[in-house]
């Protein structure tokens, strides 16, 4: 799975969980703007991790702390 699709897959799934964002501003922006913009926001983390009120902040703690951070989103998809 390339980079552009692991990103896509996490939006995703945090759309689906209640996070906004345009699509449309998202096309416009290069990745590597466009990455840290979106994986250290915390609306996006809580959507994306919403097992329970404070469970998204550890997992922003390792993202931010992983030396791949696609990789680290990789197994989040995984359990969709």
């Amino acid at each position: 799975m390339t980079d552009a699709a692991v990103l896509e897959s996490v939006i995703n799934k945090a759309h689906s969980n209640g996070y906004k964002f345009s699509w449309d501003d998202l096309n416009h922006m290069n990745m590597d703007v466009l990455t840290p913009q979106v994986i250290f926001d915390h609306s996006f983390a809580k959507a994306l991790w919403r097992d329970d009120e404070w469970e998204w902040q550890k997992y922003l703690q390792q993202l931010v702390l992983a030396p791949n951070r696609i990789e680290y989103l990789k197994q989040f998809i995984e359990k969709t």
